[in-house]
């Protein structure tokens, strides 16, 4: 089992015993942010959300990021 997954299981208290773990391959899926333009403050989310992205971007944090979580 993952890392990330057992880290899950005991921050929640759970039981590794209530988890199955199946062989599946994983899938690249695209991943899309939404927000809705109907908020005050949705231009503000969205730079802040950019200015967060081109920041881990810039320091090899998000390279880490796909590495751990979408080259295996």
């Amino acid at each position: 089992m993952e890392e990330s997954a057992l880290w899950a299981i005991k921050s929640n208290n759970d039981s590794i015993d209530d988890f199955k773990v199946f062989d599946i391959n994983k899938k690249i899926i695209n991943l899309y942010l939404v927000i809705s333009k109907k908020l005050d403050n949705s231009k503000e989310q969205i730079e802040r959300f950019n200015t967060g992205l081109n920041k881990i971007k810039s320091t090899g944090q998000y390279e880490e990021i796909k590495q751990d979580y979408f080259s295996k």
